[in-house]
Parts: structure tokens; sequence; C-alpha cells
């Protein structure tokens, strides 16, 4: 458990874990809040099972985060309120 904020899409939940596809991590940069990979050197075409026990909550995002998302895994550039 790191207590990392995570956005993600959830692919399969099973009994025992969660399906991450494509997650991403809340960072600092020079021109502000940025969304970069969970993990760097992974394939990020791949889910990543989460063992259930290890996340604490899970919430919506705010629409902007919801935005930079898309954007940042699909290229997307979404209007306010269209994701």
């Amino acid at each position: 458990v790191s207590g990392d904020e995570i956005v993600t899409k959830i692919g399969n939940i099973t009994e025992d874990s969660y399906a991450f596809e494509k997650p991403v991590t809340l960072s600092i940069t020079q021109q502000g809040m940025g969304l970069i990979p969970f993990m760097m050197t992974a394939d990020v075409d791949k889910a990543f099972l989460i063992s259930k026990d290890k996340v604490i909550t899970m919430i919506e995002p705010q629409e902007a985060i919801r935005a930079e998302y898309v954007k940042a895994t699909t290229g997307l550039i979404t209007p306010p309120g269209m994701s």
C-alpha cells in the first residue's frame, strides 16, 4: 500500500482483484498537475491486477481529471461534460 492516488478505468473484477486499465497517477510538474503512468516500465496496453485488499477507497474523479485522463490515455480532447 503506497498511498498513491491512481486514476484508471476498472476492467474485470474478480473475488480478489481489480483489473486497472491504463492507470495513471497524479504528479506535480513545472506546468502544474499532470498525469504520469502508474508504472513506467510496464506495458500500458495490459491490465494491472491489483488485490482488493490493497485498495483503500474508490471515487469518481472530478470532470477536469476525467478529461485529462482521456487525453493522456487516448490523445482525444473532450469538451467539458463529454467524457
